[in-house]
């Protein structure tokens, strides 16, 4: 086979993977612009779709602090109200915000919010998880096998991963100091979130914590387990990862609980997928450093297909003081919204429960296909050696295969999600000039 022919093969792989996704997502597409993404220019060709930059040049931002969704341009001083590193990231009382002021002024945005007043969300949650020794008394808890991170102990671009009992694990959680976090924490209590970074201990304490434990799925299979632990805050309702997930178009789902002690933590890194997330704390205080889209390409290290976000924070923000980033103090009650690409480090100050969910929509779902397709080249490059001796299905099945295997999604889960929450009666066209904002596919 050519290199031409292998090389069109590849595309197509991609191109038709985009094509179809979009089709489904057609009619919302075209009624909710995508957000959370300004208009790019096109890119090249198909290659330049694995380096596409998220967002638009000549963005507005802070003169001072950097690019901030919705800051103006100001050449000689800070932009005063829109700079989230002057002023924060908004507090808003949950119970005042509706769920479509939450869409337009925040999720369409693509800016973060801290909602607060949450506490009846995670009501049934408080007693499971934050009750000492509750969560080892849980029915078959001595032999539910859970994985934890070791937080002091880095595994390639994550923190190593043990397995352990629940039983083990609440035991263990009973045993840690809160002595070395209790600098930090109490600038946490007294408002000042820069302070209590700070004053976190270096090293972190050698503690480990319960991560990615999908609770619900457990309860169902166990019997005496609550099972209705949390209901999802109103304002994130429209979950059509969720849906798909219920729908069986995954695997798993992606609603975590957490669970861990004071000065657990977790690397910096964004979200799967490209997905927004919330995070509620059911009880305890975290700290989050947050950094924007745009700046993410300065905190990046080593080259190539190893080119990844920087594992810790601190040194970067040591080394460069004027790195864009706001610090938020997230209590017991609160749900912190995280927009589409906002890398971020969270250390736990306190012990800290809370819950954790991945999730896309209208909003953001060019996002997702944006991400997907970069994953997309880089495993068609991958394989474009065994083209010549592969059916053009084969090499398109492998193709799936291991475009699941890397990204955890792939075209036929992606268009099964959306088959789970768009109505098969919108029309099956094809709307590839609405993503043309975005990329383009020769």
């Amino acid at each position: 086979m050519s290199t031409t022919c292998t090389s069109l093969r590849a595309a197509l792989y991609v191109y038709t993977g985009a094509e179809v996704v979009l089709a489904r997502t057609a009619a919302v597409l075209a009624l909710v612009p995508p957000a959370g993404l300004p208009p790019l220019e096109p890119a090249a060709s198909i290659a330049a779709a694995a380096d596409v930059v998220y967002d638009e040049p000549g963005a507005p931002m802070c003169a001072i602090h950097g690019p901030w969704p919705g800051a103006r341009p100001d050449e000689d001083a800070c932009c005063g109200a829109s700079c989230f590193r002057l002023n924060g990231i908004a507090t808003v009382a949950a119970a005042t915000l509706t769920a479509s002021s939450f869409e337009a002024g925040y999720m369409a945005r693509g800016q973060p919010v801290l909602l607060d007043g949450g506490d009846e969300w995670f009501a049934q949650a408080r007693p499971v998880l934050t009750e000492l020794g509750a969560l080892g008394r849980l029915p078959g808890a001595e032999s539910e096998t859970v994985c934890v991170a070791s937080c002091a102990h880095r595994e390639f671009t994550d923190q190593r991963r043990d397995e352990m009992t629940l039983a083990a694990y609440a035991e263990e959680l009973e045993q840690v100091d809160d002595a070395e976090m209790a600098a930090a924490a109490a600038a946490a209590e007294a408002g000042d979130a820069w302070a209590a970074f700070d004053a976190l201990p270096e090293p972190l304490p050698d503690v480990r914590y319960l991560k990615d434990f999908h609770y619900q799925e457990a309860a169902a299979r166990r019997a005496g387990w609550p099972s209705a632990l949390y209901s999802h805050p109103p304002h994130f309702a429209t979950d059509w990862l969720g849906a798909g997930c219920a729908a069986e178009a995954l695997p798993s789902d992606y609603s975590f609980v957490y669970v861990g002690p004071s000065g657990s933590w977790t690397p910096f890194h964004t979200d799967v997928y490209r997905s927004f997330s919330w995070s509620a704390n059911v009880s305890g205080t975290k700290l989050w450093i947050l950094v924007p889209p745009a700046a993410a390409p300065r905190l990046r290290e080593g080259i190539g297909s190893s080119n990844t976000l920087v594992y810790d924070l601190r040194a970067a923000l040591a080394a460069d003081p004027d790195l864009p980033a706001v610090a938020l103090v997230q209590r017991s009650g609160q749900a912190l919204f995280v927009p589409s690409g906002w890398a971020h480090q969270v250390f736990n100050l306190t012990r800290v429960a809370s819950v954790n969910c991945n999730w896309f929509n209208h909003a953001n779902v060019a996002d997702i296909v944006l991400s997907l397709a970069r994953d997309a080249v880089l495993v068609a490059a991958q394989l474009a050696d065994l083209a010549p001796d592969l059916a053009a299905d084969e090499w398109r099945a492998l193709a799936e295969q291991l475009l699941l295997a890397h990204a955890g999604l792939n075209w036929a889960t992606f268009r099964a999600i959306l088959d789970a929450v768009i109505p098969r009666s919108l029309p099956e066209r094809i709307i590839l000039a609405r993503i043309r904002h975005y990329i383009h596919f020769p």
